[in-house]
């Protein structure tokens, strides 16, 4: 959490290709450093290599959106952030996946020496990759419109904002109802995935479904791939309907995010009805697997919708609005397994199939009515052009 408000200054400084690779090439030193501090039993250097690690990990997704907001097309840009999300799913169910196996033959030290090297080539690699050039009048429908004496009134305001920098700015940002409460579509979403399926989708299986130990593999494996898959798909739609089907922005915005939040809410009130009474558990214990996938994979067309947002607000100041946004994301992550840790125990999974419910459904009323201001606040926060 604490690397995100650094990470808006310094995607602001360095350009995200540049922080891109100098947080890449941090981590993968701070992670060299832990066989190093369990070699020689030293627990200081252990807990500094973790925080430090940590930290600098926690910069490559506000430098990943810099170089999305710098560097990719307008075109592009609901693939490009639903690519970010697929690999970062992909590279949890490999990790689960293989890395007991790992362990299992090498050791648990060699695999964190072996991603340390693999970073330090990934972050020698980056700058060596020419970037595409842009493509021209990527503005939605085809057309650019000329910016109004109010949009160029907005424009100052804009470049007061950015001058009042820091905290002030944020505030200011944060005092935009739209602003405000695509932020906190990130916490309620977060609350609901991360708490729920992040932290206890085993649990889960495990005590409210009766699934055996050895079944879990197989029940928890394929929902974080359909997340992945989702992901790239609902990107590629997106960007489909906006630059060949001419469908407004706004309106793919919506879609995706009605998607990503009501499909999951769905799924999990559907979840709380399920009968694992004796007799018709092994027949509803499919039925289960096939909800909480389907609530895992709709989860994903947030990507192209509340995440991609942020870039049609803030363009080319995306990833620093990012930055507050995966802050409340992360808030969220520490605070709800605590939550659901107390509703599961003392009221079942049932509740907490409501609870999470309930938060996507917030993420949806909160957000999809003001995405008609898309426009108006981009003008008026970051001086954008209008792309109504």
């Amino acid at each position: 959490m604490a690397a995100q408000l650094v990470a808006k200054q310094l995607v602001c400084h360095l350009g995200g290709r540049r922080l891109l690779c100098m947080g890449t090439l941090a981590w993968s030193f701070s992670l060299l450093l832990v066989p190093a501090a369990l070699t020689i039993g030293s627990h200081n250097l252990l807990f500094i290599a973790q925080a430090a690690f940590g930290f600098f990990c926690g910069t490559s997704f506000p430098a990943a959106h810099g170089l999305i907001a710098e560097e990719v097309s307008t075109a592009e840009k609901s693939t490009s952030v639903s690519l970010i999300q697929a690999a970062a799913a992909v590279g949890t169910a490999t990790s689960n996946l293989l890395m007991p196996l790992v362990v299992d033959h090498v050791g648990g030290l060699a695999p964190l020496a072996g991603m340390a090297v693999l970073g330090i080539v990934m972050s020698a690699s980056l700058p060596l990759l020419t970037p595409r050039p842009r493509a021209a009048g990527a503005s939605n429908n085809g057309r650019t419109r000329a910016v109004s004496k109010a949009a160029a009134t907005a424009s100052v305001s804009a470049a007061d904002i950015a001058r009042a920098g820091g905290l002030s700015e944020i505030a200011v940002w944060l005092s935009e109802p739209l602003v405000f409460s695509a932020v906190f579509a990130f916490y309620f979403s977060g609350v609901a995935y991360n708490g729920l399926f992040g932290a206890f989708l085993p649990t889960l299986f495990l005590q409210r479904f009766g699934v055996r130990t050895h079944e879990l593999a197989t029940l928890t494996s394929f929902a974080p791939i359909g997340n992945a898959l989702a992901c790239v798909l609902g990107g590629l739609g997106s960007d489909a309907l906006i630059h060949t089907r001419s469908w407004p922005t706004v309106r793919v915005r919506t879609l995706m995010q009605l998607i990503g939040t009501l499909l999951p809410a769905v799924a999990l009130l559907l979840l709380a009805q399920i009968d694992m009474s004796k007799g018709r558990a092994e027949a509803n214990l499919g039925a289960a697997f096939i909800l909480v996938t389907v609530a895992m994979t709709a989860h994903a067309a947030q990507a192209s919708g509340v995440l991609a947002l942020l870039h049609d607000i803030a363009g080319p100041r995306a990833a620093e609005l990012f930055t507050i946004a995966n802050m409340i994301h992360k808030l969220a992550g520490v605070i709800a397994p605590h939550i659901i840790r107390y509703i599961s125990s003392g009221f079942g999974w049932d509740t907490v199939f409501l609870f999470t419910a309930a938060h996507y459904a917030v993420a949806a009323a909160t957000l999809v009515p003001l995405l008609g201001q898309m426009d108006e606040v981009r003008v008026r926060l970051f001086g954008g052009k209008s792309k109504q």
